[in-house]
């Protein structure tokens, strides 16, 4: 119902005006009877319009009736409003309640929207309180206008508390999701990346529209993951057991996961691992993106050096042993990239089949193997690392023997420490009684091998399955170096593990160093030297570790040019070459800059075996032939072990397939020394 007098919107069954007090039903106006008869019978009367435009009230002069105006209904409203003055106060401010009753009930629907805390309870209860006792207590109508007043002022404190608790969410919601975005999560899955930030988002949309609910239910959500990925999980033991920087700036870690009691852990999907990477020790860790995260033993291969005693006391154990050998190859996973490279020792030491993943021809090298002479399984062995260690996937040496060595230069703890500086497990298995049990065992033990000893070679091939898949129970993560180009800084990783059952673990700080990367070229680089000897300068061409353009195989300081005039002068050795060298050691002294690539200076020693007639023996050769001979004959025969220590500078570049080589190489000594030095002459024996 609307006022007639100022147009104000009012209940139905208000009375007054809540605005004017103008009645909403006007009472009949009480009029003064004329008899019909009389007013039928007097001249009409006339009303006249004063200068303000009003009917004023004629009189009739000498008798006349006076006839009475009809009251206009504002005065009579007035006079109404007058006489009930104090009823209409009492209903208009009965009205006033319950308009503020319902913005209460109205403001109070709101509380879900904001997050609140206990002393913000409190603090509403109260004012809420104040006001319910406002609105309930009854006052006499000169008291009205006053509670009123403090109703008004209880109402402004309400909007401000609310006004504030928005604010107050709004700044925690903001300082919550700053603090998430902040922390170091660790131990962060993929699954986890993809929550964060959904979360993330939802909470920055949710705060400009003013929907806190919606934006605490997702900070909710985002705490949840950043509390569990900034945990230490110390359910799994998670270890590198080796990296491979071949292809580097793809790095591959072979990481080995056990429970508390040592036990591998399978079955891990790749989603359960991440890499963080810094270039700095005082940098930020990144998330490496894992291009592989999977067993060894469902997705990449490993390169075995299995190392054969072919010794002439193997004579009674040989078609077992070869019979062992056999069953084990055939269960090596070729399809899966695995290899194997045989070598057989004896009084010397003789690569019967390089790296290889064709199952025939290493069987058919295993069964040429013939036994004969000594024991020479030291040499075999530190030889063998310098090999194995220049292959592109995961690595071990498994070597067998029934007795002492009685021939090498080298001792045991040369074997440990070739092999710990390499990161190559060593699995030894002794057969029979007679043998260096001590030795053997500490070999094993020391590079992160096992050592087992067996009464009857029958044994040998169960000894080989259970190492197997001791070396295949390791997860292969590859991933990307950041900055790839950067080979002056450390690589800094922490590798995590955690499942979607809360159990994880994690290695943290595994460092690689750039000069990881110049040692593991320059022994591939060896290494294939070394194989020049026997299968063919052509080896190095094919190598893919040195530059084999047109300009290089033209000029005479590159490595091309130098194997091809190699090949040309018929420089190929076989297994009847008068020339055993074994990888004893080597060491990257130094790498510099040099415009686009780098200068590497490196040192290499050997122990060679090799036969020589005595007219071209060094110094040395000659003194220890004087020494057993005294005086000999020019042309005479000798076979000699040997010492020997060279120096090289070579560089390595960036080729056009994006690889880096080599280019050149001059035997050429940082400090101005000799660059080829003959250390110590074990041995000349005349021939």
């Amino acid at each position: 119902m609307y006022c007639t007098n100022c147009g104000k919107e009012n209940k139905n069954e208000s009375k007054f005006c809540v605005a004017c007090g103008h009645p909403l039903v006007i009472p009949e106006a009480k009029t003064q009877q004329m008899p019909q008869e009389r007013v039928g019978s007097e001249q009409a009367v006339t009303m006249e319009k004063g200068k303000d435009g009003k009917h004023k009230l004629p009189f009739l002069i000498g008798g006349t009736v006076v006839v009475l105006a009809m009251a206009t209904g504002g005065v009579v409203g007035t006079r109404y409003y007058l006489e009930h003055q104090e009823e209409i106060r009492q209903q208009k401010h009965a009205e006033y309640v319950t308009a503020v009753q319902d913005w209460k009930i109205e403001i109070d629907q709101t509380k879900d929207q904001y997050r609140w805390s206990q002393e913000d309870e409190d603090t509403y209860t109260e004012m809420s309180d104040k006001l319910n006792r406002l609105l309930g207590r009854e006052c006499d109508v000169d008291e009205m206008d006053d509670q009123e007043s403090l109703i008004e002022e209880q109402k402004s404190a309400i909007e401000d508390f609310y006004l504030t608790l928005a604010e107050s969410n709004k700044e925690q919601i903001e300082a919550k999701a700053e603090e998430f975005q902040n922390m170091e999560l660790k131990m962060l899955t993929q699954a986890d990346e993809q929550m964060i930030a959904d979360c993330s988002s939802t909470v920055e949309t949710a705060l400009m529209q003013e929907d806190y609910q919606t934006a605490w239910e997702k900070l909710d959500a985002w705490e949840e993951v950043v509390m569990l990925a900034s945990c230490d999980y110390d359910d799994y033991q998670v270890s590198v057991s080796q990296y491979d920087l071949s292809d580097y700036p793809d790095i591959k870690l072979y990481v080995d996961v056990a429970d508390q009691n040592g036990d591998f852990v399978d079955g891990l999907p790749a989603d359960a691992f991440f890499v963080n990477e810094k270039r700095t020790i005082d940098g930020e860790f990144s998330r490496a993106a894992l291009m592989t995260a999977a067993k060894l033993n469902e997705y990449d291969g490993i390169s075995i050096g299995l190392v054969a005693d072919v010794s002439g006391s193997m004579q009674e154990y040989m078609e077992d042993a070869k019979s062992a050998m056999n069953a084990f190859v055939g269960s090596v996973q070729f399809d899966k990239g695995d290899e194997i490279e045989l070598v057989e020792f004896s009084s010397d030491s003789y690569i019967c089949q390089y790296f290889t993943n064709d199952q025939k021809l290493i069987t058919n090298a295993v069964n040429s193997m013939t036994p004969y002479g000594s024991t020479r399984l030291y040499d075999t062995l530190i030889n063998e690392i310098a090999r194995i260690n220049s292959q592109a996937s995961a690595k071990c040496v498994i070597g067998f023997t029934d007795g002492y060595d009685n021939e090498s230069v080298n001792t045991a703890e040369d074997v440990v420490n070739i092999a710990t500086a390499s990161n190559v497990p060593v699995f030894l298995i002794g057969i029979g009684a007679d043998l260096d049990a001590s030795s053997l065992n500490y070999i094993a033990e020391s590079t992160g091998g096992i050592y087992r000893n067996i009464s009857d070679v029958e044994s040998l091939e169960e000894v080989y399955a259970s190492i197997y898949a001791q070396e295949k129970n390791v997860y292969l993560l590859e991933y990307t170096a950041s900055e790839p180009d950067n080979l002056d800084n450390a690589l800094y990783t922490d590798i995590y593990v955690r499942t979607e059952e809360g159990l994880g673990g994690n290695q943290s700080g595994y460092q690689i160093e750039p000069m990881n990367f110049f040692e593991n070229m320059y022994n591939k680089f060896l290494v294939a030297g070394i194989d020049c000897q026997t299968k063919g300068e052509r080896n190095m061409l094919d190598s893919g570790l040195i530059v084999t353009s047109e300009e290089a195989y033209a000029n005479a300081d590159y490595l091309a040019y130098q194997c091809q005039a190699s090949i040309d002068q018929g420089g190929v050795g076989s297994k009847d070459s008068s020339t055993f060298e074994v990888l004893v050691d080597y060491d990257v002294i130094d790498v510099e800059r040099d415009e686009d690539g780098y200068i590497l200076y490196g040192m290499c020693n050997y122990d060679v075996s090799h036969e020589r007639m005595y007219s071209k023996a060094n110094a040395l050769e000659k003194e220890k032939v004087a020494m057993a001979y005294g005086s000999v004959d020019d042309n005479t025969m000798f076979w000699f072990e040997t010492n020997i220590t060279n120096y090289e500078k070579l560089r390595l570049v960036k080729d056009t397939d994006g690889k880096w080589k080599f280019s050149t190489r001059a035997y050429e000594r940082r400090d101005g020394g000799d660059a080829i030095v003959c250390n110590e002459v074990y041995q000349a024996v005349m021939e």
